[in-house]
């Protein structure tokens, strides 16, 4: 079941909801999950969204609609100097910061400054998307199950984003050029044919030999292990920053 026919009757339908949308999200201001927010939004305005059993198809038709109504509160927000981050497990409002240096988006802050619109990235990809309404009229099944493989994916990368910032040894905000950085220079000294110094392969290790005891893995196989750690760290936060707000394809599933 289709939430509406055409553009103007989705604006009418998200002229009710906004008001509902913007209380509920005040009275979670540690942010709230998108499976959260639905179910609330159920109760509000039955036969609206669909459920979590529904097809694909339908289940996206609530995503998207419910997408489309975040983002045009965050334009709201803005106007009184607030923001929305939005993210399928962290939906909240928040203080305006303007844009970093990494190219993402507003974070959270102290400030309360109201932003001039010009400051506003009017490019944002996801934006554009959730705001235009022949997205969600021309999106079919097999597009769908795409979009699902997608979120599948960006999911697990998430969950294993804090451990893969330790292993590179970076910090917030993730950023693509010193991502780039540390893993050349971290390759470049673990390096399975590299040693200590990060040019000369490591020698043999031969603790052990003639005493009965089993060798220890040698420095090759230890670089070999952290090398393969290095590499799998950098293919998680790449594959978070090529999904992330202000760099992914407009078609992705978020």
């Amino acid at each position: 079941m289709k939430i509406a026919g055409t553009s103007a009757e989705a604006a009418l339908l998200a002229d009710q909801i906004l008001p509902h949308l913007e209380e509920i999200l005040k009275n979670y201001p540690e942010g709230i999950t998108e499976y959260q927010l639905l179910k609330l939004l159920q109760e509000r305005f039955a036969g609206v969204f669909n459920s979590a059993e529904s097809e694909p198809l339908e289940i996206y038709h609530s995503h998207f609609f419910l997408f489309h109504c975040l983002y045009h509160l965050q334009r709201q927000l803005w106007r009184s100097g607030q923001d929305l981050n939005i993210f399928c497990l962290d939906i909240r409002i928040v203080n305006y910061q303007p844009a970093a240096e990494s190219g993402k988006r507003p974070v959270p802050d102290h400030t309360t400054e109201k932003p001039a619109e010009q400051s506003l990235d009017p490019a944002d990809p996801l934006r554009e998307y959730y705001l235009d309404w022949s997205n969600y009229e021309e999106a079919d099944e097999e597009s769908v199950a795409g979009m699902l493989r997608t979120a599948s994916r960006l999911l697990n990368a998430y969950w294993q984003k804090d451990e893969a910032m330790e292993t590179l040894g970076l910090t917030e905000p993730l950023n693509r050029d010193e991502l780039n950085r540390r893993f050349r220079e971290l390759s470049k000294k673990y390096h399975p044919d590299a040693g200590a110094d990060g040019v000369n392969p490591p020698p043999a290790d031969h603790s052990g030999a003639g005493t009965g005891r089993r060798p220890g893995p040698s420095a090759r196989e230890r670089n070999s292990e952290k090398f393969r750690k290095i590499t799998q760290a950098a293919h998680t936060l790449r594959r978070i920053l090529d999904i992330s707000p202000g760099t992914e394809s407009p078609r992705e599933f978020r």
